[in-house]
């Protein structure tokens, strides 16, 4: 008595396993269509369909070859899958996380915002203010040398030089030597006017569009942002912007408009920091801690314009780059590693493990009975 198990698949686990794979492909079908929508393939709306439709049909196909026993169709199979995988996660992405992945750049950004603000103290009380005091101290230098030198000699030059370089800073035409030469005695009081004309307009705040003014101005927008209302239960506008966006749970894909809306504040927010920190950091500015002068540095933002992304990054929220980006950085995060997961199990885990399942293997070639003792067509 033959005693072999006949390998054959009941031809019913066949059907469910073929409906299995479909419904994964379809899900796939799907979801990369959106994954693409953004670039308009074809120059059309919809154009992310037809693309999404020919990788599906080549799915569909290498995966039938595939089961037939086609080994090499497996490898097309696999291909296809890998555009798939790539797609589909720039769909469930931006989709599930949107919201959280907002409040947490939310989050970075007011960090950013409130530690530039908390730098204020440095820059009123020993900024301007020893400026002010160093140009008072070249002027007097460069007038002490004119009359000791009864001219305009090397040492009132250097004076000049360090004089110019601090009202720089403040958008102020430099004060330049003329003709003067070292026997010519009006020197003193032709630079004296000079020098005192610009040392009343920084006192004035009268200081032309340098960056001091920028600084300044920018500060004064973001500390409005922030600055307290007087009636204790309402919010400043910044913080406003803050709470809305950490206490609304709608996703882009659920409220698109009003999450658009949000980040369109943050924008405006951002760039009002980066002008005022980039203008703060090209200033210079000193203050002595512990004994040592130490320099103010503020926070930028978007360190390059020219970068691939960004703040707020949520700008580009379902674009490639974006998705990868932030995939990248939040590796340690369960709900990456959970689209990670359900991606793979859709375009991979599903597809081959039914593969494996209902196969044609080598020797196969004709349909035999399944039974569990003889083997009738031996």
């Amino acid at each position: 008595m033959n005693n072999k198990k006949s390998t054959q698949i009941p031809r019913y686990l066949v059907i469910i396993g073929w409906l299995v794979s479909l419904f994964a492909f379809s899900l796939g079908f799907y979801h990369t269509a959106d994954g693409v929508s953004y670039l308009q393939p074809l120059g059309l709306k919809y154009g992310g369909f037809i693309l999404s439709g020919l990788i599906s049909l080549m799915l569909v196909l290498s995966y039938a070859r595939a089961v037939s026993g086609v080994k090499i169709a497996l490898v097309f199979y696999i291909v296809c899958a890998l555009f798939n995988f790539i797609f589909n996660l720039n769909s469930f992405y931006p989709n599930m996380n949107s919201r959280k992945l907002l409040q947490e750049e939310a989050a970075q950004i007011r960090d950013t915002i409130q530690h530039n603000l908390s730098q204020y103290p440095k820059l009123v009380k020993l900024g301007s203010s020893l400026d002010l005091e160093d140009l008072k101290r070249h002027r007097k230098d460069c007038l002490d040398e004119i009359v000791k030198s009864q001219g305009f000699g090397a040492s009132a030059k250097l004076a000049l030089k360090s004089f110019n370089d601090i009202s720089a800073k403040y958008g102020i035409g430099e004060i330049r030597e003329g003709s003067f030469d070292l026997k010519n005695k009006s020197a003193a009081q032709h630079f004296d006017e000079l020098m005192s004309s610009v040392i009343a307009q920084l006192e004035t705040g009268v200081t032309g569009i340098g960056n001091a003014l920028t600084a300044t101005k920018s500060m004064a927008q973001l500390q409005k942002m922030f600055e307290k209302p007087k009636d204790e239960k309402l919010l400043s506008p910044g913080d406003s912007i803050f709470k809305e966006i950490s206490d609304n749970r709608a996703t882009k894909k659920e409220n698109p408009k009003a999450f658009d809306i949000s980040v369109k504040k943050l924008e405006d927010l951002v760039k009002l920091n980066d002008e005022m920190a980039n203008a703060v950091n090209e200033l210079k500015i000193t203050y002595n801690e512990n004994g040592k002068n130490e320099l103010v540095q503020m926070r930028v933002l978007n360190k390059d314009n020219k970068a691939e992304l960004l703040f707020p990054k949520s700008k580009e929220m379902g674009k490639f780059n974006h998705t990868m980006d932030s995939v990248g950085k939040r590796m340690g995060k369960l709900d990456t590693w959970g689209i990670l997961i359900l991606v793979l199990f859709i375009d991979f885990i599903v597809p081959l493990g039914i593969y494996m399942l209902i196969r044609k293997k080598d020797g196969e070639d004709k349909p035999k009975k399944v039974s569990f003792g003889r083997d009738f067509n031996s």
